[in-house]
């Protein structure tokens, strides 16, 4: 199978982007390049929809879930990169790393599910004990639980 999509219309400001090599149908690393290029030039839009041809073509590649769920992120389409978090979390099989488990954390807490967001919070420090940025989210999250309880308080 062969994929050939010419990424240069319209043309826009940024890193010149001249069309999407056959051969990196072959190379999930290639369509995660692509991607980052084109985010990189704004081209969101575009970038969301090679991310959804690179989920077909590498359902199972961390590198094309990793991108498409920050493309994902990026549209504030926070279901959408939730699911694709999750199923970087099933691929990674366990040894989810610091930086999926931050995004999850992230995107769960624009959903608005705090409680969840805090839950696996905890999860992921004891996978990575001590690590700085999910130690970070950690007292972020304890100090809108407390602005929470003290907005509760005053409304009582």
């Amino acid at each position: 199978m062969q994929v050939q999509i010419d990424l240069q219309s319209p043309p826009r400001p940024g890193p010149e982007i001249n069309a999407f090599p056959p051969e990196a149908a072959q190379d999930p690393e290639k369509i995660k390049e692509a991607i980052a290029l084109l985010v990189a030039s704004d081209q969101i839009d575009m970038a969301a929809e090679m991310a959804d041809l690179g989920l077909l073509l590498f359902p199972e590649s961390e590198s094309v879930l990793a991108i498409s769920a920050l493309v994902a992120e990026v549209k504030q389409n926070w279901f959408e990169a939730h699911q694709i978090l999750l199923r970087l979390q099933e691929v990674q099989t366990g040894r989810s790393d610091p930086a999926t488990l931050q995004h999850r954390i992230r995107v769960l807490r624009c959903m608005g599910a705090v409680d969840e967001a805090t839950q696996l919070c905890g999860q992921a420090l004891v996978m990575h004990p001590g690590h700085e940025a999910l130690m970070a989210e950690q007292n972020s999250l304890q100090d809108q639980a407390a602005q929470t309880d003290r907005l509760t308080e005053k409304k009582d």
